[in-house]
């Protein structure tokens, strides 16, 4: 009996190896991976991924899934997952993913009946600074306390121009320019905004309109972007930094 069960371990193994699986920038016409690696450097906003599933037969299946398992506490626990359809004309298919956060990763292929075809391991962590900034704690809720921000109608050499706190759509079609002013290092790469409305003369600004992402200097006092309101009324700024430790509510009336 034992010999038996290390035998259909062996032949399972080996089933699975004779498939494989690469993590690659790109894949070629004919199915072949381009800088295939298995630990990469990704970007805050999401690096991109070809996950190349390759099959010694062609792909007879309906669909293939692509299951994406995140190592939490020393366990692989289930992170995310993908479906495709093949080509059946090939013994290729590849999916895509964009890889946001640091972590060690099992992905694996399976058909419908559930049978696992192929498996590997990613290493995904961050690069320079915003790895260190990204781990740091002591940016704390008061650290932001003296930060301002002003709506105005330009920027000129990091200056906001003609600042006010109510505006209208005709005025410079409805842009608006909105800067960040912390007078000493923003302390982060990104800043997140969150965008709300006041609706139907409520007291809270409850309505979410839009979001915004916009990759900064660490060392910054200071950044700006602009906005293009697209109707009238109430409107309030949350604005973060990558950690979603808020920096300053910002509020401007559109007529």
């Amino acid at each position: 009996m034992k010999i038996f069960l290390l035998f259909y371990i062996i032949l399972f193994a080996a089933s699975i190896n004779a498939q494989e699986l690469y993590f690659c920038k790109s894949v070629t016409e004919n199915g072949k991976p381009i800088d295939a690696e298995l630990k990469w450097v990704i970007q805050p906003f999401g690096t991109r991924i070809s996950i190349l599933y390759q099959s010694n037969n062609f792909l007879n299946d309906q669909i293939y899934y692509l299951f994406i398992d995140k190592k939490f506490d020393n366990e692989y626990k289930p992170f995310d997952s993908k479906t495709n359809r093949p080509d059946k004309q090939k013994k290729w298919m590849e999916f895509e993913f964009s890889f946001k956060e640091e972590g060690e990763y099992k992905i694996y292929i399976m058909d419908s009946e559930q049978k696992v075809l192929a498996q590997n391991y990613l290493s995904a962590f961050f690069s320079g600074s915003y790895n260190s900034i990204a781990k740091k704690s002591e940016t704390s809720y008061s650290y932001y306390d003296d930060a301002k921000i002003i709506f105005s109608e330009r920027v000129f050499s990091n200056k906001p121009y003609n600042s006010f706190r109510e505006t209208s759509l005709s005025q410079n079609n409805g842009e608006v320019y909105i800067f960040i002013d912390n007078g000493k290092p923003l302390n982060t790469d990104v800043i997140l905004v969150y965008i709300y409305q006041k609706k139907n003369r409520a007291f809270e600004y409850d309505e979410f309109v839009d979001s915004k992402k916009f990759k900064i200097d660490e060392n910054w006092k200071s950044t700006f972007f602009k906005y293009k309101f697209e109707d009238a009324g109430d409107y309030k700024f949350a604005i973060f930094n990558q950690e979603e430790k808020p920096i300053k509510n910002g509020f401007i009336k559109v007529r």
